[in-house]
């Protein structure tokens, strides 16, 4: 049974990878984002499912939830059974967590002044009900209509966040790149080599 909800949840991450590849530059967008830290209480770790980037309006840190979902009781659900926390609330742990790596390279001063927020996107399912108490907006709520155009809801979240975003630099996007897709290539030196034949 897990399997069956495994493969579910892969098409509909796929399902909002695909749409933001049809995003024209300079939007970015990271697919799978996995983060490892550590705090005074242990290592800590978690995946971010999405991250959109761009340089004009900033970046959104995406929880994707796939297939049928309810709250009852203020409670989450899968059609399977209770989700060990709210979508709202894992997105919200992966923000926290990917701005304190940001924090690490573009600076704590820096980071104040530019847009990064959480929301989460349900690509299988119209969210037709009221908003939740951890739902500021209707703008935090991706669903299967913000597939077709993913542009239009992600300008719009920005703008329900700051009207006049502050632009990233030129170093900021690089050091964007640098943390989400990271280009290394690790060489045997010489020494190595030669005392190993």
């Amino acid at each position: 049974m897990l399997e069956r909800y495994q493969i579910i949840g892969d098409r509909a991450e796929k399902k909002v990878f695909d749409a933001l590849a049809t995003l024209p530059s300079p939007w970015r967008f990271f697919a799978s984002i996995e983060w490892r830290g550590l705090n005074k209480s242990g290592e800590k770790t978690g995946e971010a499912d999405a991250i959109v980037f761009h340089p004009d309006y900033g970046m959104v840190i995406f929880e994707i939830k796939a297939g049928r979902v309810k709250v009852e009781n203020g409670e989450w659900h899968y059609a399977s059974g209770p989700m060990s926390q709210s979508p709202y609330s894992q997105a919200r742990r992966n923000y926290y967590a990917i701005k304190e790596k940001l924090s690490s390279c573009l600076g704590q001063t820096a980071l104040q002044d530019l847009t990064i927020t959480y929301a989460v996107w349900f690509p299988d399912i119209q969210w037709t009900h009221p908003l939740l108490l951890d739902i500021p907006d209707k703008s935090y709520i991706f669903d299967q209509t913000a597939l077709i155009d993913p542009a239009k809801f992600l300008i719009q979240l920005f703008r329900k966040i700051q009207a006049q975003p502050v632009k990233w630099t030129s170093q900021q996007q690089l050091e964007v790149k640098k943390l989400f897709a990271p280009s290394i290539d690790l060489r045997v030196q010489m020494g190595t080599e030669i005392t190993h034949i």
